[in-house]
C-alpha cells in the first residue's frame, strides 16, 4: 500500500478545539500590530497555535499556514514547504525569482531574498504562520532571517515557539521590527478563565491555575474540575518511578536540565532521569541541549523540597557557590535570597555593585541592592542613593546620601557620590570641599583617584582650567597605579576638556585616543562612541577634516551594529563637517537623519541644537519648503522647554528672512534676545546678530542700537557663528563702521573652513527624477522606472512633495481622504510594497529606497530627488530668466493627471497658476529685450489656459505697440471667440479699439 502523503494536513489551518474562546484583546493586538515578524514565546499549553489558528480563519484568503516538523530543520525542506503552501493559496503568482534561484543552485541567503521578491509583487498581503519554531535549527532559522530582510510592506510572519528564536530577535524587537507575546499575554484574564468554565466557573480555578490556557481548558472539560495546573503535574509525577519521584524537588534548585548540570551540584538522581521525565508528559522546554522546566512544574517541586528547610538551603547554598565558580554572580545572588545566607549574598553583592556602578550601569545597582533592604553596610547604602539618584529617583538618591552625611559618615565612597551630585546640580564650590573633605580623611588609593578626579572636574568649573588640568595629570598617574582602565578612562574625559580649555588641543587629542582604547578594551561601546565623537570634533578643530570624517563614519557604523542612541550625536556631528565645508545637501540629509534618530531613541536634549542648522542648511540647498515643513514637524514633535522654544523661533526668524521678510525676521530673533527667553549662548548671539541683519535691510536699525549690538556681541567667538553668518557678519560690521564704532575682535570670529574637501564612504547619491507635469515619467540615474499601481505612484509623488518623514495616517489622510478603514489600510501596505519592488529594479538601488522607521516613512537618503512640480515655486522665488524658462518649460500637462484625489487636484490647480504666472512674468521681462521671444512665450503660455484673459490681453497689446496687424488680427480673433464662446460676452470696447 503507498505510503499516504500528509503534508497537505501540515499546510492546513487547524480548527477549533472544543470549548475555544475568542480572544478579543490578543486578536486585537495580531490585527493592527505593524511589524513584520510577531512571535508568541510561551511553554506548552498556553494556547499559541489556538490563538493563531483563530486569527488565521478570520481571513483565509491571505492565511498560509505551516505545521512545522523536525525535517523543516532543513532550509531546503521548510522553503519547499513555504512555497508549496503558497502555490496552494495564490496559483497565479508565480514564485519565478525563487524558481530561477533554485534552478542556479543559489545559496540559501540568495533563494530566501528572491522568494521575498516573489511575495513582493502578491496582489494581497500574506499572514504567514509557522507553528512549532523550536524545531527549527540555526540553518533553517538564517532561511527565514533573510527572507524577513527581504519581506515587502504588508507581509507579515507568525511564529509560535516554546522558546525566542534566533533572527536576530533582539535587535528586531528594538528597530520595531518584531513583536514579541508571550506567557504573560496568553494567560487567560479572570474573565476568559470564566468564559472558558462557563458553569463550572469558581474564583478558585483561576488562581490556582494562574491562567494556564491547558488547565483551564481541561478544567471546563471536567477532566481536572478543580485542581486544575496542579493535578496534571501530579498525575504526570505519579509515573515517574519512585526513587526519580522522591529526589525530583532537589532538581528545582537549577534554572537549566541537563544531567551533567544535576551531577555538579551533587544531586543524587538515577541516571537517565531526564529521559524518564520527558516520557512522563512533564512540561519542558527544549534550549539547545538542555530543557528548562515549566514554573509550575519548578515551583511545585520548590515547594516539596521546602519541607526539609536543612536541604533546602544547603542545595541552594551549593548552586550558589557553583554560580560563583562560573563567574555568574547574579545567579549566585539569587541562589543565595533564597537560602537566607545573608553573609553570602552581602559579600556578592558587595562585588557586583561596585563593578556596575564603575562601568556607569546604575539601574543594575539598584537590581542588587534595593531587594536587600537596611542590611547593607555604609559603603553599599551609598552606591544604592547614587544610583537612585542617577536612574530617575534623585528625591530618595540625595535623601539617602546626605542622610548619612548628617549621621556624621565621612566615608570617601559617601563624599565621591555627593560630590557627583553637586557636579550635577551646578554647584562647584561645595564639591570642591566635599573633595578636600574626602582627601583629609583616610581614604584608599581608589578613592584618592576618584576624588582628584572630581577635583579637577569641579575647577573646570569654577573657570581654572590651568589647575584642572595638573589636578587631572594627578589623577591619571593615581588611576594608572590602580590599573584600573574604566577610571583611567574617566579621568581622561576629564583631562581632554581640562586640555582643551587652555588650548592645549594636542594634549587633548592625546588624551581622547587613549581614552578611546580603553572604552574599547572593557567592552563600553557607548562611552567609547562618545569618546569617538568628541576626538572627530577636536580633529575638525585642528584642521584635520579627512580624519574627523573617517572618525565618524567609523563610528557610525558601530553605533547602527548597537542600535545605540549615540548615532543622533555622531549623525548631528557629520551633518556639521558637512555644514561648516558648504556641502548644504549633505548636512540637511544627516541633520534630518539625526533629527529621526532622536525621536527613536527618545534623546531630546539634541534636537534644539539640531533644528536650527537643519533650516539654515536646507534653505541655502535651496529648498525652503523642506525647510517650513522640518519646522513644522519640530513644532509638533519637541518637547515645551526653554531651548526648544528658542530653537523654533529661531528658525522661524531664518525662514521669514528667507522670503524677504525682514520685519518678522527682527521679530522672531528679537524674541529669541529677550532676558529670560532661555536660549543657549551660541544661539543668543547669532539671534543678536541676525536680528541686526534683519534692521538694517528693513531700515529700521539706528545709531541707538549701535552700542547695545557691540556689547552683546563683544565676547563672541569662533564657536557661536556658522559659515552661513558671514553675510551678515559683513554687513554688521559695516553699519558699526558706518556709524563710527570701534570694530571689536567678533567681527573675525567666523570659523574657518579647510580648502581641502572632506572624503566620505557614503556612495554618490542616486538620482531620481520625477515628472509629474504631464505623463507621469520616474526615472532612476536616467533609466525609466516603471510603477504598475497607480497609489504607487500617488505615495512616492507625495513623499518627494513633502520630504521629510510622514506616518501612514498623514500619508493617507491625503491619498485616501482620510479613510481608516482596513481594507484601505491593507491597500496602502501593498501600495508601498509595489512601489519599493518598481524602484529596487533598477540595478542603482541596492538598498530600501522607501523605509519605515519609528512609525514613519521616507524616502531613503541615498536617494536624490528632482521633482519638477517644485520649479514654479521656485522660479517665482528666484524671477530670472533661465528659472521661469525651465518651469514654463518643464509643464507638459496637469499634475498627476490620472488621479482623481483631492490632494492632487487641488496641488494640480496651484501648479497650472504658477506656471502661468512664471510664463507671464518671464514674457513681461522679455518684451523690452526680444519682442518675438515674449510673444512666443505669450503663446506658450495661452497653451497652458486657453482661457487666461489677462494672457490674451497682454498680447493683443505687444502686437499693437509693435504695429504688427497681422498678430494683432489674429490674437483679437481668438480673444474674441474665447469670451464669447465662453462667457456669452464681447471684448472690453478698450481692446476692441485698441484692435481695430
Amino acid at each position: 500500500m503507498p505510503a499516504r502523503d500528509l503534508s497537505g494536513l501540515y499546510r492546513s489551518v487547524p480548527r477549533p478545539v472544543p470549548n475555544e474562546i475568542t480572544r478579543d484583546a490578543l486578536l486585537s493586538v495580531l490585527q493592527k500590530s505593524e511589524c513584520p515578524l510577531i512571535v508568541l514565546v510561551a511553554p506548552a499549553g498556553y494556547g499559541k497555535t489556538t490563538l493563531l489558528a483563530h486569527y488565521a480563519r478570520e481571513e483565509p484568503q491571505r492565511a498560509v499556514w505551516l505545521s512545522l516538523r523536525e525535517d523543516d530543520a532543513d532550509p531546503a525542506v521548510l522553503c519547499a514547504h513555504l512555497r508549496g503552501a503558497l502555490t496552494a493559496l495564490l496559483p497565479s503568482l508565480g514564485l519565478d525569482r525563487s524558481a530561477a534561484a533554485l534552478v542556479a543552485g543559489a545559496s540559501s541567503s540568495v533563494h530566501a531574498r528572491a522568494l521575498a521578491g516573489d511575495l513582493s509583487l502578491s496582489p494581497v498581503n500574506l499572514n504567514m504562520f509557522l507553528d512549532g519554531a523550536e524545531l527549527l535549527q540555526e540553518a533553517a532559522e538564517d532561511w527565514l532571517g533573510h527572507l524577513l530582510d527581504g519581506l515587502g510592506e504588508g507581509h507579515r510572519v507568525f511564529l509560535a515557539s516554546w522558546s525566542e528564536p534566533r533572527l536576530r530577535f533582539a535587535q528586531r524587537v528594538a528597530a520595531g521590527t518584531a513583536e514579541v507575546i508571550g506567557a504573560g499575554h496568553l494567560a487567560f484574564t479572570r474573565d476568559e478563565t470564566a468564559r472558558c468554565l462557563g458553569p463550572r466557573d469558581d474564583d478558585s480555578v483561576h488562581r490556582r491555575l494562574d491562567g494556564w490556557p491547558i488547565g483551564v481548558n481541561l478544567a471546563a472539560l471536567g477532566i481536572s474540575p478543580v485542581l486544575g495546573a496542579e493535578h496534571i503535574l501530579d498525575e504526570a509525577l505519579s509515573r515517574l518511578p519512585l526513587p526519580l519521584r522522591r529526589r525530583l524537588p532537589d532538581a528545582s534548585v537549577l534554572d537549566l536540565w541537563t544531567e551533567d548540570t544535576a551531577t555538579d551540584l551533587g544531586v543524587d538522581l538515577p541516571a537517565g532521569w531526564l529521559r524518564d521525565v520527558r516520557r512522563a508528559g512533564l512540561p519542558l522546554i527544549p534550549l539547545d541541549g538542555a530543557y528548562r522546566p515549566h514554573h509550575l512544574l519548578r515551583e511545585r517541586l520548590d515547594r516539596d523540597l521546602r519541607q526539609d528547610p536543612g536541604v533546602y538551603a544547603a542545595l541552594h547554598v551549593r548552586a550558589g557557590r557553583r554560580a560563583e565558580t562560573r563567574d555568574d554572580s547574579w545567579q549566585a545572588l539569587e541562589h543565595y535570597r533564597q537560602a537566607r545566607a545573608e553573609r553570602d549574598l552581602l559579600r556578592v553583592a558587595g562585588g557586583l555593585a561596585p563593578h556596575h556602578e564603575r562601568r556607569g550601569e546604575y539601574r543594575l545597582v539598584r537590581q542588587v541592592l534595593e531587594p536587600l533592604g537596611a542590611a547593607l553596610p555604609v559603603p553599599l547604602r551609598t552606591a544604592l542613593g547614587l544610583a537612585l539618584y542617577e536612574t530617575g529617583d534623585p528625591v530618595r538618591g540625595e535623601a539617602t546620601l546626605r542622610g548619612l552625611y548628617a549621621q556624621g559618615e565621612r566615608d570617601p565612597g559617601l563624599l565621591f557620590a555627593l560630590g557627583i551630585l553637586c557636579a550635577r546640580t551646578g554647584r562647584p564650590g561645595e564639591q570642591l570641599a566635599l573633595v578636600e573633605e574626602g582627601l583629609r580623611g583616610p581614604h584608599s588609593p581608589r578613592d584618592a583617584a576618584r576624588l582628584t578626579r572630581l577635583w579637577a572636574s569641579a575647577q573646570l568649573a569654577l573657570g581654572r582650567a590651568d589647575d584642572a588640568v595638573s589636578t587631572a595629570r594627578t589623577a591619571l598617574k593615581q588611576a594608572r597605579t590602580l590599573d584600573d582602565p574604566i577610571e583611567i578612562g574617566a579621568v581622561l574625559d576629564v583631562l581632554q576638556v581640562a586640555c582643551r580649555e587652555t588650548g592645549d588641543l594636542a594634549g587633548g587629542e592625546a588624551a581622547l585616543r587613549w581614552a578611546l582604547s580603553l572604552y574599547q578594551q572593557v567592552g563600553m561601546p557607548a562611552r567609547a562612541l562618545i569618546a569617538s565623537n568628541d576626538l572627530a570634533m577636536l580633529l575638525w578643530t585642528l584642521g584635520r577634516p579627512q580624519e574627523a570624517a573617517q572618525t565618524v563614519d567609523e563610528a557610525l557604523a558601530v553605533a547602527e551594529q548597537e542600535h545605540s542612541a549615540v548615532q543622533a550625536l555622531l549623525l548631528e556631528t557629520r551633518a556639521d563637517l558637512a555644514f561648516d565645508q558648504r556641502d548644504m545637501a549633505a548636512a540637511a540629509s544627516d541633520y534630518q537623519a539625526a533629527l529621526r534618530s532622536c525621536e527613536h531613541y527618545g534623546v531630546a536634549t539634541l534636537q534644539s541644537r539640531i533644528l536650527p542648522r537643519l533650516t539654515d542648511a536646507l534653505l541655502h540647498a535651496g529648498d525652503p519648503a523642506a525647510a517650513v515643513q522640518a519646522v513644522m514637524h519640530a513644532r509638533l514633535s519637541f518637547g515645551d522647554t526653554e531651548h526648544a522654544r528658542s530653537a523654533l523661533v529661531f528658525s522661524d526668524g531664518l525662514l521669514a528672512g528667507d522670503r524677504g521678510d525682514w520685519p518678522a525676521a527682527s521679530l522672531a530673533f528679537s524674541a529669541v534676545t529677550v532676558s529670560g527667553f532661555g536660549a543657549p549662548e551660541s544661539v543668543y548671539r547669532r539671534a543678536v546678530l541676525r536680528r541686526a541683519q534683519a534692521d538694517l535691510r528693513a531700515g529700521t536699525f539706528s545709531a541707538a542700537r549701535v552700542q547695545s549690538t557691540e556689547e552683546q556681541l563683544r565676547h563672541a567667538g569662533p564657536l557661536d557663528f556658522t559659515v552661513t553668518d558671514e553675510a551678515a557678519v559683513a554687513e554688521v560690521r559695516a553699519a558699526l563702521s558706518q556709524f563710527g564704532h570701534a570694530v571689536s575682535p567678533w567681527a573675525d570670529a567666523l570659523p574657518r573652513t579647510s580648502d581641502t574637501p572632506v572624503p566620505s564612504d557614503r556612495p554618490s547619491p542616486v538620482m531620481l527624477h520625477l515628472k509629474t507635469l504631464g505623463p507621469l515619467n520616474v526615472t532612476v540615474d536616467g533609466q525609466r522606472v516603471h510603477i504598475p499601481l497607480s497609489r504607487s505612484a500617488e505615495v512616492l509623488v507625495w513623499l518627494a512633495w513633502h520630504g521629510g518623514t510622514a506616518t501612514r495616517g498623514e500619508i493617507m489622510n491625503d491619498l485616501w481622504d482620510g479613510s481608516t478603514e482596513q481594507r484601505h489600510i491593507e491597500y496602502f501596505k501593498v501600495a508601498v510594497r509595489h512601489l519599493r519592488t518598481a524602484l529596487t529594479s533598477h540595478p542603482a538601488i541596492t538598498f530600501n529606497p522607501v523605509p519605515f522607521e519609528a512609525g514613519r516613512y521616507r524616502l531613503a537618503e541615498q536617494l536624490q530627488v528632482h521633482l519638477d512640480a517644485r520649479l514654479p515655486a521656485q522660479a517665482l522665488r528666484e524671477r530670472t530668466c533661465a528659472a521661469l524658462q525651465a518651469a514654463l518649460d518643464a509643464y507638459g500637462g496637469p499634475f498627476l493627471n490620472d488621479s482623481s484625489v483631492e490632494w492632487a487636484c487641488v496641488r494640480r490647480t496651484e501648479l497650472l497658476e504658477q506656471s502661468l504666472s512664471a510664463g507671464l512674468t518671464l514674457a513681461a521681462t522679455l518684451e523690452d529685450e526680444d519682442s518675438v521671444v515674449a510673444a512666443a512665450t505669450y503663446e506658450r503660455c495661452l497653451e497652458l489656459d486657453p482661457l487666461s484673459e489677462e494672457t490674451h490681453i497682454r498680447l493683443i497689446r505687444l502686437w499693437s505697440r509693435l504695429d504688427e496687424p497681422e498678430g494683432l488680427r489674429r490674437s483679437y480673433t481668438r480673444y474674441q471667440r474665447m469670451v464669447h464662446d465662453e462667457y456669452g460676452q464681447t471684448p472690453d470696447p478698450a481692446i476692441r479699439a485698441l484692435a481695430e
